[in-house]
């Protein structure tokens, strides 16, 4: 995969589509999200339920529960 930089990789409890796969249930070993992100990651931030990107030029790409508590 020599000169894809951003490749993202998601794994552990799958509950709620937490992890970013399209599909539900966990996963043990990691797995490639398959959507491409065209933009230089700049950080990540995961919780109990969700995940977040804070990607190039803020842009923002979140996943998981899709509720607000």
């Amino acid at each position: 995969m020599e000169g894809d930089h951003s490749l993202l990789f998601s794994w552990g409890r799958g509950k709620d589509g937490c992890l970013g796969l399209g599909v539900m249930g966990d996963k043990e070993e990691p797995m490639l999200i398959s959507k491409s992100i065209d933009y230089e990651i700049n950080q990540i931030s995961t919780g109990k339920e969700h995940v977040m990107l804070l990607l190039e030029g803020k842009k923002i790409y979140t996943w998981g529960r899709n509720s607000f508590k």
